[in-house]
């Protein structure tokens, strides 16, 4: 029976009051309206406990797993007329989804996570290349302490120049990138870093009793 029969012959009136199958459920789910609701109540109540476990036992961070849980219903809902094609039971296709969805917040909390790591590890260096373009061999502690402690200093007093410079470096933004957020020309926004970076350095070269090459 197709999944489109299966909502045309469900009525809400036959609802079971209880010990209802998984099918059943099923069914409901199909069905959409109060039968659905009627579903996922029922499988909430049947399997919410099971779902929390498996989800602590894949290491989900316990404040998300609420909100993981609803996101896995919601699968449910989207997916449940699939399952007329599926060989498993309805509980094994219900927590396929369940770990599937695991997996794929897993996977992006990880990545998020990188990335995060990626961009405080290019903060902790950008400094570094702003005022002298240092090749990766000068790149000390002492020197790397020095020049970020300037440019805390520097955007304590100008943080509208370090501001630019932070777009400049990290987010790696071109001239015409630039040219927009600062609502200045090509030219005038060419100088503007350019004075930027001329202010930096005066706050920064002290910075270079550290380094062990000779710099332009």
């Amino acid at each position: 029976m197709t999944s489109k029969a299966i909502s045309e012959n469900f009525n809400e009136d036959d609802i079971p009051s209880a010990h209802p199958t998984d099918i059943i459920y099923w069914r409901a789910l199909v069905a959409g309206g109060r039968a659905r609701e009627w579903a996922c109540t029922r499988l909430f109540t049947k399997y919410a406990d099971i779902i929390e476990k498996k989800l602590r036992a894949r290491q989900v961070p316990e404040v998300e797993i609420q909100e993981l849980i609803q996101e896995i219903f919601i699968k449910v809902i989207k997916n449940c007329e699939t399952y007329c094609n599926s060989e498993k039971k309805f509980v094994d296709w219900f927590f396929a989804i369940v770990q599937n969805t695991a997996t794929d917040h897993l996977r992006k909390n990880e990545v998020d996570q990188k990335r995060e790591k990626q961009i405080k590890a290019h903060i902790d260096e950008m400094a570094i290349v702003v005022p002298y373009q240092l090749s990766t061999h000068t790149h000390t502690l002492a020197l790397q302490d020095c020049v970020q402690s300037s440019f805390r200093e520097f955007e304590k007093k100008y943080p509208d120049r370090a501001q630019v410079i932070k777009l400049a470096v990290f987010e790696n933004l071109g001239h015409k990138e630039l040219a927009r957020i600062l609502d200045k020309d090509h030219r005038n926004t060419r100088e503007y870093l350019s004075q930027c970076k001329k202010k930096f350095k005066s706050f920064v070269d002290h910075c270079k009793i550290y380094l062990n090459e000779d710099v332009l």
